[in-house]
């Protein structure tokens, strides 16, 4: 997940091809900053190329940062962000700590 308020209006040309960024497709461009945070349960994205994502970032000296959360899926990092279920893991406060670090 590449939370909307890390994207500045600034892009860096990755170089990377659509397979590579899925399902993060940027036609080629990446966000400026992104906090990555995906469940381990996850059955959508790989883990490699999330990783890649955030060390692409990383290499055009962005700051970028992925976090695997055990015992979760996608919905659940989802409603990490729900009002009512902050607190079951630390997704909502790593996001928080990593948008107040740029």
């Amino acid at each position: 997940m590449v939370c909307a308020k890390c994207i500045k209006p600034a892009l860096v040309d990755t170089g990377l091809t659509v397979d590579e960024l899925y399902p993060f497709i940027y036609w080629g461009l990446l966000p400026t900053a992104a906090v990555v945070v995906v469940g381990e349960r996850r059955t959508t994205a790989s883990l490699r190329n999330l990783g890649e994502l955030a060390a692409r970032i990383r290499e055009a000296d962005g700051p970028a940062t992925m976090r695997v959360y055990p015992g979760t899926g996608h919905i659940g990092i989802i409603l990490s962000y729900a009002v009512l279920f902050r607190g079951r893991d630390p997704v909502y406060e790593d996001t928080l700590k990593f948008l107040e670090g740029l």
